[in-house]
């Protein structure tokens, strides 16, 4: 988590405002509590499904602009980021009817 978000395991638990060595007894035990992955889920914002996926979830084949909009929305807040999303399905749609 923390090389996939460029963070060091003392910014990671700033950001999801838990204690390091909590993050440090994760990688040791891998038995998280459920409130725990939570807040790592919240302070990278994403969602669980994402937390626990085994592919591989680096960006690496995206370009800068494609890069740009997924970072622009992991900082917006739910009900903006909802709002953008249903922007781009109108514009896809109005590309469709062209």
């Amino acid at each position: 988590m923390c090389i996939e978000n460029g963070l060091t395991i003392k910014q990671l638990a700033e950001k999801c405002g838990i204690n390091p060595s909590t993050i440090y007894s994760i990688k040791e035990t891998s038995s998280p509590q459920i409130g725990t992955i939570e807040a790592l889920c919240d302070g990278l914002r994403v969602d669980l499904g994402r937390f626990f996926s085994p592919e591989d979830t680096s960006y690496n084949h995206l370009s800068n602009d494609e890069m740009i909009v997924i970072e622009e929305m992991r900082q917006m807040k739910p009900d903006r980021r909802d709002e953008f999303i249903e922007y781009v399905k109108f514009l896809r749609a109005k590309k469709d009817k062209k």
